[in-house]
């Protein structure tokens, strides 16, 4: 019986933990939150060689930070978790938080991440 209890409360806590499309993501200086689509944070993602797999990500910093180097840095966390994000939903068997940022810009409003994946034979990962 207990086996069956748990069971049924395993079940449940997988149903209501189900992956949304979007990213939320939610300011630590107060209660606004930041809603981004894959398509608005996405710029682009394809294989650049036989071992290689470009993401390009776009992350905005947490609202309400004053400090620059603050600002940089959580749009550039930003956009490398949405980085990865990808990775896993487009590779599979790759883990995704493995990849190296190539390049990283920032404008002032937002960040932009060049993120690879490295494998052997990358198209054979492809989702």
């Amino acid at each position: 019986m207990k086996k069956f209890i748990f069971l049924i409360f395993f079940s449940v806590l997988l149903i209501s933990c189900q992956k949304k499309e979007n990213i939320i993501m939610e300011s630590a200086s107060g209660p606004g939150e930041i809603v981004l689509t894959e398509a608005e944070y996405l710029i682009d993602a394809k294989v650049i060689s036989d071992t290689e797999y470009l993401i390009i990500c776009k992350g905005y910093p947490k609202p309400g930070l004053t400090n620059s180097v603050q600002i940089e840095g959580t749009a550039k966390d930003a956009a490398l978790i949405y980085a990865q994000i990808t990775a896993k939903k487009r590779l599979k068997n790759i883990d995704g938080t493995k990849g190296t940022i190539r390049e990283f810009e920032f404008n002032g409003e937002f960040g932009i991440v060049n993120y690879v994946i490295e494998a052997d034979n990358i198209k054979s990962y492809i989702k």
